[in-house]
């Protein structure tokens, strides 16, 4: 009999095992076919009718809690990188200014977006008038509903972001994830979900243009090869309906330059991060694309469907580039300087005059690569801007995410410096620090991520009226 109950035990074993498998196996299926795709697939139905996935995620979830309870003391996904407590322990949190309120009228706003320290890291949106030093508006979100409302209510509402928030002149934010964890949302000022679209696996940033439409980085359908996950862009209105959409594979293939996506054997030849449209009062012809995996800036002419010119090994993994001037021969990057996927010395703040107009018609794709050489070369103006900072562990060290801006009428850069919870702005003339911001709850000394805050440098009256109102 005691044989009898070891058999009766190891059959019971096996088969535990054999259906965790089962439902890893449905789970992967889903990840890979259903999620994210506006498809109608009886497998995807009776998945998600069934619920079969929910042991498999519920147990991801609750490890994954417990290993960062273990490591922090807290279940939330938006735990700075470690060593932020040794960096900023003499700060003080929120917001430090050192100039006077009032007393620099070109200073702007910004659209502060980070894991909320009240709330254990469960994303929040603010509204701050950086001349008069003063919060105009803070939008209330119930994350649990979100998710609920998107389908994805197995994810914790404090392992959330809602990055790069776009503000509308409505008072409502369009906001993205990073890994394509969320659709694309459009929230109300109230916090509650308008629309979403999930067409693509959207990611990273969000840009609008003149005319108002919005341009955002997206992940595709496997390329052609199926060696890897293609990448492009989107154009949507502000309703979420996409205008357009570009093929990454496609736009170096007929620039004849797709040896550059095959050449390296990765199945993530691109990481588009950023799309930056050169504002036309008219139409937007032209943008910016910032490609992590190459460390490349390309320009494209969304009329002809041409790049212009890339730029290549001057940065290490950047991420956010900008449009200066009104011809696009002006540009900023944000350099995280990052080789290897290890943790870089130092962020870099870099600039480059010169630049062929992107009005003008070539014809051929210029290609400049790092030290600059050439005859198309020689009249590039680099300039990069040191965090002379005298406390070492201040110069900015995010290895991943981040974003800058050149406020030129305010005469300042600002940097944030997501994987740590930071964010700040320098004096461009003199490199002193105008203000910081360090996103930490004094109460348990823990730190939350940044994530990709917007440096507005004007809100029109009509939006700020809407908002306040409603405040």
């Amino acid at each position: 009999m005691t044989i009898f109950k070891k058999i009766q035990s190891i059959s019971q074993f096996i088969s535990f095992i054999f259906i965790v498998f089962i439902l890893q196996g449905v789970s992967i299926f889903e990840i890979e076919k259903c999620r994210d795709k506006l498809i109608e697939d009886k497998k995807c139905k009776f998945i998600e009718k069934t619920k079969l996935t929910f042991p498999g995620k519920y147990l991801y979830e609750n490890l994954n809690n417990l290993n960062l309870l273990r490591k922090f003391k807290s279940s939330s996904g938006l735990i700075t990188k470690p060593g932020t407590h040794e960096r900023f322990k003499n700060l003080n949190s929120g917001f430090t200014f050192y100039y006077e309120p009032g007393s620099r009228n070109n200073a702007g706003y910004i659209l502060l977006s980070k894991g909320d320290v009240k709330k254990n890291g469960e994303p929040s949106v603010e509204l701050w008038d950086l001349n008069n030093q003063k919060l105009l508006y803070k939008w209330i979100f119930n994350t649990k509903k979100i998710l609920g409302d998107t389908k994805l209510a197995t994810r914790r509402p404090n392992s959330i972001k809602f990055l790069n928030p776009l503000l509308l002149s409505d008072g409502s934010l369009i906001v993205n994830e990073i890994h394509d964890s969320l659709p694309l949302l459009k929230l109300s000022p109230k916090g509650n979900l308008i629309k979403l679209n999930k067409k693509y696996k959207f990611h990273h940033s969000l840009d609008i243009d003149s005319q108002g439409k919005i341009y955002v980085p997206i992940r595709m359908e496997n390329s052609p090869s199926g060696l890897f996950e293609d990448e492009g862009f989107a154009i949507l209105d502000q309703e979420l309906k996409i205008i357009k959409a570009f093929s990454l594979s496609k736009i170096y293939k007929d620039a004849g330059l797709d040896y550059k996506i095959y050449s390296t054997p990765t199945k993530d030849p691109f990481h588009i991060n950023d799309v930056a449209p050169l504002r036309d009062p008219n139409k937007t012809k032209i943008v910016l694309l910032s490609l992590r995996s190459s460390s490349s800036i390309v320009a494209f002419n969304l009329e002809k469907e041409k790049i212009i010119w890339i730029i290549e090994g001057l940065t290490n993994r950047q991420h956010d580039v900008d449009i200066l001037n009104k011809d696009g021969s002006y540009i900023s990057i944000f350099d995280n300087n990052n080789y290897m996927g290890g943790k870089p010395k130092r962020n870099k703040f870099i600039t480059i005059k010169n630049l062929p107009s992107l009005d003008e018609n070539k014809a051929e794709t210029i290609i400049y690569s790092y030290p600059f050489k050439g005859k198309n070369s020689n009249d590039l103006i680099v300039k990069e801007v040191n965090f002379n900072f005298k406390d070492k562990k201040m110069i900015p060290v995010t290895n991943t995410e981040g974003v800058s801006e050149y406020l030129i009428n305010n005469n300042s850069i600002f940097i944030e410096e997501s994987n740590y919870g930071r964010a700040f702005e320098i004096n461009s003339k003199n490199n002193k620090l105008l203000w910081e911001y360090i996103n930490r709850n004094d109460i348990n000394n823990l730190y939350y991520r940044m994530t990709w805050s917007r440096r507005l440098p004007f809100v029109s009256d009509e939006v700020l009226s809407k908002l306040i109102t409603k405040n």
